[in-house]
């Protein structure tokens, strides 16, 4: 099993800002989930597939939340709405500025990210098709280049956050929770992680029942992995056929002179090109042999064969094709 640590920053939280911070994603003691152990018991055919297929990433995300509690005036809320004391918490927002929050949406950049290019393997793991690996690549180094570029601007804005939170925060604020920048930017990294595939071996020594107990587990995780892909693909392929099918179709409006008419729906290219690009990576990639990925697919390569987005923007007679042959194959395979 290999793992390797693609980028690389600094790692250790604070105390101040910092009692809040999450590791959204690959946490390394996750790594067990996925360690690979051997005697002599072959891995099934479908986990060697994926094996050659495609292999394990990550992007591991960590921000602050910028808040901590106020003892004194958790205490306080608490005496003047004669409740017990602990029964209320008051939580000060530390941080509060454009950068800031830029800096942490990056979580849900990233999260959005590996839905679009992997398929779910764990809760930490994500699995990419050799197919979509260079795309997700491209799209690695850019998330990277942004959170690093965001870090910075949270960097150069935050002395001067700091000084609106004086005002901010009234008699609430405390300057000791206010580290220097160099220390409240340790709570942000990212780290992009790549890992073998594990394999269907077990290195180690067991007696065969025990084998035979951990190779049944194995392959039925696997074949949980397997069963989840195929739901996504199919759930992907319906989404882009919708997608289409909608923007190829017609809508009543009334125009500036009260009469009804029928006007075209916007047809967007990165529909198009995202259904084509489907088409072409579901070929290449379908671990289960799903016949109904297959079939869909195969449908739809054929009802958008040579079909153009100028095509579809300036023939009706296209538009109308597509929009019912891609119905038609929706209604077919009943993919979701």
């Amino acid at each position: 099993m290999c793992v390797r640590v693609v980028s690389v920053t600094p790692a250790d939280p604070i105390a101040t800002i910092g009692r809040h911070s999450e590791d959204r994603q690959m946490d390394m003691t996750s790594m067990t989930s996925i360690e690979t152990m051997s005697s002599n018991i072959a891995a099934p055919s479908h986990i060697t597939s994926l094996q050659s297929a495609g292999i394990l990433v990550g992007v591991r995300v960590r921000t602050t939340t910028g808040t901590v509690k106020d003892h004194e005036a958790s205490a306080k809320l608490c005496e003047e709405a004669g409740a017990k004391k602990g029964s209320a918490d008051v939580n000060k927002h530390l941080l509060d500025g454009a950068e800031f929050k830029a800096l942490k949406a990056m979580t849900s950049a990233v999260r959005n990210g590996m839905v679009r290019f992997c398929f779910r393997w764990s809760d930490d793991w994500w699995y990419v098709p050799m197919t979509r690996y260079d795309a997700y690549c491209t799209w690695e180094a850019e998330i990277i280049k942004e959170f690093a570029e965001r870090k910075e601007a949270f960097k150069a804005s935050y002395v001067s956050m700091r000084s609106d939170a004086a005002f901010r925060l009234g008699d609430m604020f405390k300057a000791e929770e206010y580290p220097d920048p160099e220390e409240v930017c340790r709570n942000f990294a990212i780290h992009a992680l790549r890992a073998d595939v594990p394999s269907g071996d077990f290195r180690v020594t067991i007696a065969q029942d025990l084998a035979d107990d951990l190779r049944r587990h194995y392959v039925n995780q696997t074949q949980d992995v397997i069963n989840e892909m195929v739901t996504a693909q199919r759930e992907q392929l319906a989404d882009v056929m919708k997608s289409l099918a909608h923007t190829c179709g017609t809508y009543q409006k009334e125009n500036k002179k009260g009469e009804t008419i029928v006007a075209k729906r916007k047809l967007h290219e990165s529909t198009l090109i995202k259904a084509l690009e489907m088409i072409d990576t579901f070929r290449r990639f379908n671990p289960a042999g799903d016949p109904v990925l297959e079939g869909a697919r195969t449908a739809l390569e054929q009802a958008l064969s040579g079909v153009t987005i100028e095509a579809l923007r300036d023939s009706d007679t296209v538009r109308a094709r597509v929009e019912e042959e891609v119905g038609s194959i929706l209604d077919k395979f009943k993919m979701i």
